[in-house]
């Protein structure tokens, strides 16, 4: 095998999660289905310069001449798997891990304990994750495409590994959302249930911000209020978020409730009195944040105040922001959260209706 990485690589290890179990209660569907995966699997690591090295089984291992190389190809991997329909009811999720270190290549084949270590964060994925070392976190992290995330895990295992889950799953779900946008939905439904059974809340604005770029805003308005219940108000930038986070529940109320969504946009005033911001529209991200976070909020506070202007005129909207301004931050809390979970109600009365 000719032009194999050499010096210091980056190796990418694959294995379908419960793969016996596959095999023994749908053999004929998984041959299929197998062949897919390889087919996705090795176009994912060969159109990221890639090699593959070997297969193993149902996995794969490759090397790669950068770390962002071999985590592009696993997400687009991943991203393809996600997307792949079921075939014969029967679909797979492939774990993965990424380090990067110093190996020895020999005869088409690398030794040395950098690859040990990359089967060794494969093993303790679940699927549909990426599993990187900090060496590959360290080296990629700059240059990662825009949407993706690195989760420490030492924060996964102090909030349950559901965490590490939802984070990865808006990711998809954002990367999806231009080209499949059903199964995006799909996805952020999955993170949502995920988030919910945590009592670590720190992924709760981002499931925010996730949920109102796939324009989901019932999954907008669940997350705002869920933000919103537990007070995240403990400095400035932490209310510089929160107040993002109500200028995107106000857009999702602006359609049904527009009186309320009217007066929460006033409101977010009352939250950042005294907090100075970065930008000229109250509450869009904290410093912090990516510029691409304070875009889409500033976007969405704009799109909120068309829709007002359109259904309540504009003296009527300068009137209840007022309302809104003139709170102090307690009630501003209180009066979101109100007319949040009496809209989801409502919505759910009627579901079951």
């Amino acid at each position: 095998m000719n032009g194999l990485p050499s010096g210091t690589v980056t190796f990418l290890f694959t294995d379908v999660e419960g793969s016996t179990r596959l095999w023994e209660e749908h053999p004929d569907a998984m041959h299929g289905v197998l062949a897919r995966h390889d087919e996705i699997v090795r176009g994912a690591i060969e159109s990221h310069g890639g090699h593959v090295v070997k297969t193993t089984g149902d996995g794969f291992h490759a090397a790669f001449a950068t770390a962002r190389d071999a985590l592009d190809a696993a997400l687009a991997a991943q991203q393809a798997l996600t997307a792949e329909p079921p075939s014969q009811g029967v679909s797979v999720k492939v774990r993965m891990g990424v380090h990067t270190g110093e190996a020895r290549a020999r005869d088409g084949d690398y030794y040395g304990s950098s690859l040990n270590r990359a089967a060794r964060l494969m093993a303790v994925g679940h699927g549909g994750q990426i599993v990187c070392s900090q060496a590959t976190a360290d080296l990629a992290r700059d240059a990662l495409a825009e949407g993706v995330v690195l989760v420490d895990l030492a924060l996964a295992r102090q909030a349950g590994a559901p965490l590490a889950i939802t984070l990865n799953l808006l990711s998809f779900a954002q990367a999806l959302a231009p080209d499949d946008p059903e199964q995006a939905r799909a996805m952020l439904d999955e993170a949502f249930q995920l988030e919910a059974t945590l009592g670590y809340l720190d992924a709760t604005p981002t499931f925010v911000y996730a949920a109102g770029r796939l324009g989901a805003w019932t999954a907008t308005l669940r997350a705002a209020s869920r933000t919103l219940k537990h007070q995240l108000r403990s400095g400035a930038a932490t209310r510089v978020i929160v107040a993002g986070v109500m200028n995107l529940a106000a857009r999702g109320l602006a359609e049904d409730r527009p009186e309320p969504a009217a007066v929460m946009q006033g409101a977010v005033h009352a939250v950042l009195r005294g907090v100075a911001t970065t930008t000229d529209a109250p509450g869009l991200a904290a410093p912090a944040e990516p510029t691409a976070v304070v875009t889409f909020i500033a976007g969405a506070r704009h799109d909120t105040t068309q829709l007002l202007i359109a259904t309540l005129g504009e003296p009527r909207l300068r009137e209840l922001r007022a309302d809104g301004a003139a709170m102090t931050e307690d009630q501003a809390y209180t009066y979101a959260r109100a007319h949040i979970d009496e809209y989801l109600a409502a919505i759910d009365r009627d579901s079951v209706g």
